[in-house]
């Protein structure tokens, strides 16, 4: 028999043409392609309008539209989709953070923007709130690991942010920023329970006047 004829060679070339492991790769590398590019653009407005349990990837104009992109597993392929858009959204986020550090906002304007923004973004999406706290509800149990993981990435970014805005003008600024992160989640959570800006709001006048509080005497 020739080497091709060998068990450990058939088993190989059978893992390597398994559907599920040329999806994977598909997918995988999603990011660094104009075709998967468009899915990623599409995923994100439907994740944030619909929330993940109401998605179906093949029923993704990008998808539907190419048969050679349309999964053998809706729900493996949805997973994997949603862990790509959060990468690539938390990177956005990343991005306008460090802008925004970087400007020549005072501190509290800084703070102040970021709450008139959470505002305008809970407006925009009928106060559907942050889709990675919605679709972490949504996968509870499931085990999605990725996802999970993309999340915790997600909120360790924002808890960076509040830290190095608070380490510009507070000594021990590690309490005080895990104070406001929690303000501004706390405030996004029950503006999306009430359906109304007022806790965002609310939320922005205890934010800075915890934050003034510890501004050096003018």
């Amino acid at each position: 028999h020739g080497l091709m004829d060998s068990l450990p060679c058939r088993t190989f070339v059978k893992a390597i043409t398994s559907p599920y492991l040329l999806t994977f790769l598909f997918l995988y590398d999603m990011s660094h392609s104009a075709v998967n590019e468009s899915i990623l653009e599409e995923f994100g407005p439907m994740l944030i309008k619909r929330g993940y349990d109401w998605i179906s990837v093949d029923k993704l104009s990008s998808v539907e539209s190419d048969d050679s992109k349309k999964s053998e597993s809706d729900f493996i392929n949805k997973a994997l989709i949603c862990e790509a858009w959060m990468e690539h959204h938390d990177q956005k986020v990343r991005e306008g953070h460090d802008r925004l550090l970087k400007s020549d906002r005072t501190e509290i304007e800084i703070l102040t923007k970021y709450f008139d923004d959470l505002e305008a973004f809970m407006k925009e999406h009928e106060y559907r709130g942050c889709p990675f706290a919605q679709t972490a509800r949504a996968i509870r149990g499931q085990g999605e690991k990725g996802i999970e993981q993309r999340i915790q990435e997600h909120k360790t970014e924002v808890r960076r942010f509040f830290q190095e805005l608070c380490e510009r003008v507070i000594f021990e600024p590690y309490s005080i920023a895990e104070a406001i992160f929690l303000i501004y989640t706390g405030a996004m959570s029950e503006s999306n329970d009430l359906v109304t800006i007022e806790p965002i709001q609310t939320g922005k006048k205890a934010a800075i006047s915890l934050f003034g509080k510890f501004l050096p005497a003018a």
